[in-house]
């Protein structure tokens, strides 16, 4: 068995049936910012996941509901098998810790809201 990698943090370790690993962080760990989930390919293999960033909105000259315009910026495929896992885990998470999530954005929207109000009172 390899030696943990040197002058690497150790950012997680699990030891239970079938899932046993140290996960070290990476030389140049990738992070991407992203607006949303433009779809999902879902395949015996391999899941492909897209994700997009807004570029800006137009609205239509008939003057109905503007478009956002999206580009897609970051593809992820990952072995089906594991995408599952992940999707189960996160939707386990959420379910956990749902209260905390609620009170979360209640928090932000009460933030945005004092911040209107002083915008408002300014303009």
């Amino acid at each position: 068995m390899p030696d943990a990698p040197i002058n690497r943090r150790l950012l997680n370790s699990e030891r239970a049936p079938g899932r046993n690993f140290d996960l070290y962080e990476g030389p140049s760990p990738i992070e991407v910012y992203v607006d949303g989930a433009s779809g999902a390919l879902l395949g015996p293999l391999v899941c492909r996941l897209q994700f997009h960033s807004v570029i800006d909105t137009t609205i239509p000259p008939d003057g109905g509901e503007q478009i956002e315009n999206r580009q897609l910026k970051l593809t992820v495929i990952i072995p089906t098998p594991q995408c599952i896992e992940f999707l189960m885990n996160t939707l386990g998470g959420i379910a956990q810790n749902n209260q905390l999530i609620l009170q979360g954005f209640e928090q932000v929207q009460k933030g945005l809201i004092s911040m209107m109000g002083k915008v408002k009172s300014n303009v």
